[in-house]
């Protein structure tokens, strides 16, 4: 909600809260819904490659507990991967996407935003 509201540093905020949360009581649906959440906010931010990355890596999650992606903020996750393709062309989207879909390392391993490092 605080994301269509405009409040993005606060859905941000509150997404990554809950991802703690839900990773420490083993919720694994729903940190995957909080990484799609702070995908979004990623996304707003400007932060495309590491959006398709986070909503890969929840993608993922979900696979691998047989959930739905979409039963989540479908509308979030749909504006989310517009966005995200729209900024990198579908090609750099989906190696983003896909790489965070790789089996290596933790499947909760912590997210990060590569593309917003000052070098």
């Amino acid at each position: 909600m605080r994301h269509e509201l405009g409040q993005h540093e606060t859905s941000r905020r509150l997404f990554e809260e809950a991802r703690e949360r839900f990773e420490e009581l083993g919720f694994r649906a729903h940190v995957a819904h909080a990484l799609q959440g702070i995908a979004a906010a990623d996304a707003s931010d400007g932060h495309f490659e590491s959006a398709a990355r986070l909503m890969g890596q929840a993608r993922r999650e979900l696979d691998q507990i047989g959930a739905r992606a979409d039963d989540f903020g479908a509308g979030m996750l749909t504006w989310t991967r517009q966005q995200a393709r729209a900024a990198l062309g579908v090609e750099r989207f989906s190696a983003a996407f896909d790489a965070r879909r790789q089996p290596h390392g933790s499947p909760n391993e912590q997210y990060s935003r590569p593309d917003s490092a000052v070098p």
